[in-house]
């Protein structure tokens, strides 16, 4: 004695009364059902409109016509795998269902963060003087050289390095600022001092007012 029974993609099955409430696979459309305990009568299936039409092709064996809903749930079930092969409606060739959006979307696109580099103050230039001035105008106006000769040992390094061919270790030895026309106020000799005996100070050098 068997049992008859339906899927409800419309597939008449059989099946020997031994094995009323086993679970089965429908031999159509692949899908997981569950094996009745008496025959059943055909279900009403309403017939597949062109866009629905859709087969697959699982283990060598090709199963349909589908819905493209019944076909979602087969692939969210895993009866249908990424490495199956689906026939769109209308098209006449197969596509690997892992190229499928709509049976197996791909992953979302996570943005990339890029952390912001901190901003690192850099050293000292070593050409830039002891003290700031606003302006040029003020350095030639302002700016003299003073030096202190309490922390002098007369090497000679701040005459050496003159531009101007100044004397300024004679200055430092007498303490005094250098009062000299030539002196371009460039910093050279403050900045090559190992003692740190010169810096510049503002003293009026042309008696301009600030």
């Amino acid at each position: 004695m068997s049992i008859t029974f339906y899927c409800t993609c419309g597939k008449k099955l059989k099946a020997k009364a031994a094995q009323a409430g086993r679970r089965g696979q429908c031999t159509s459309c692949g899908r997981a059902l569950a094996i009745p305990t008496e025959s059943t009568a055909a279900p009403v299936v309403a017939p597949p409109s062109i866009e629905a039409l859709w087969y697959f092709a699982h283990d060598g064996r090709m199963f349909g016509p589908l819905g493209a809903d019944d076909l979602r749930e087969l692939a969210k079930g895993g009866q249908l795998s990424p490495g199956d092969w689906v026939l769109r409606p209308g098209a006449a060739e197969w596509t690997a269902a892992r190229d499928v959006p709509e049976l197996f979307p791909p992953p979302p696109v996570l943005p990339i963060l890029v952390a912001a580099m901190p901003t690192v103050a850099g050293p000292p230039s070593p050409s830039a003087p002891a003290t700031q001035f606003d302006s040029r105008r003020h350095v030639l106006a302002e700016a003299q050289v003073v030096p202190d000769a309490s922390r002098c040992v007369q090497c000679g390094i701040c005459t050496h390095n003159c531009p101007m061919g100044i004397d300024v270790r004679a200055h430092a030895r007498r303490g005094r600022p250098i009062h000299d026309s030539r002196c371009l106020t460039c910093s050279e000799c403050v900045n090559r001092c190992p003692r740190g005996v010169l810096q510049f100070e503002r003293l009026t050098l042309f008696g301009l007012e600030t």
